[in-house]
């Protein structure tokens, strides 16, 4: 079988990214040693987006035979003669490697059953294949309170997300006095029992009875003036 190599990050350690285009680092740990035994029993070439004769270079002054000649053998491959070979299909360049004990370095992609590579991302499916690449989404803001219907947990009136809005409502008693306020919260939050128990607190703040009481509520609330 064939198996593809990258070649930084993988032989080359690579350590300070491209910089100016040489290769500065010695091999890494096991690479070369590797490549061997790979050899040994499988074609292997390497897959480098350098240029595949510095990379050829350096292999063999580490003891590998290498080669650049990714050109077919036969004659479509000298003259470029058009359909006549099964290996190159007449393009004069090689479809395919299976030289075991030579290396080829080559920057073009050829069939393998396998490619090692520092930075590979293994495909199975496109939902796997995004959750890999992108960026994951931040995380939902931790919720201080406990209630199910509110985006912040439904916190204390004083605290939390929903800003509150208190409005006097439209009707009036005998003295014209207001009977009653609309109390709202934003973004989404709703008005509980455990609110109108805050404001009565702060509209009746020595707890004097007075009528009438108003009445438990959820949702948006009307609460009256006897709070």
């Amino acid at each position: 079988m064939t198996i593809a190599v990258d070649f930084d990050g993988v032989i080359h350690q690579y350590s300070r990214g491209w910089q100016d285009g040489s290769i500065y680092d010695p091999p890494m740990p096991g690479a070369l040693d590797g490549l061997r035994t790979l050899m040994e029993g499988d074609a292997v070439f390497i897959f480098t987006t350098r240029e595949p004769e510095q990379v050829a270079a350096w292999l063999t002054e580490h003891g590998l035979a290498t080669t650049t000649d990714d050109r077919c053998p036969c004659p479509n491959g000298l003259y470029r003669i058009p359909d006549e070979c099964s290996t190159c299909k007449g393009s004069g360049y090689l479809t395919f490697w299976n030289q075991r004990g030579q290396l080829l370095v080559t920057n073009r992609k050829l069939a393998a059953v396998a490619y090692l590579d520092d930075r590979a991302v293994r495909f199975t499916d496109w939902d796997q294949a995004l959750t890999d690449l992108l960026p994951p989404s931040a995380p939902e803001p931790a919720s201080t309170g406990n209630c199910e219907h509110c985006p912040d947990g439904h916190t204390p009136a004083d605290q939390g997300s929903q800003p509150w809005g208190v409005y006097v409502a439209d009707g009036r008693d005998g003295d014209g006095q207001p009977t009653h306020l609309i109390v709202t919260r934003a973004g989404g939050a709703h008005v509980a029992e455990s609110d109108a128990e805050w404001i009565r607190q702060r509209l009746n703040p020595a707890g004097i009875p007075r009528e009438p009481q108003p009445q438990p509520f959820t949702g948006t609330g009307r609460l009256g003036r006897g709070a």
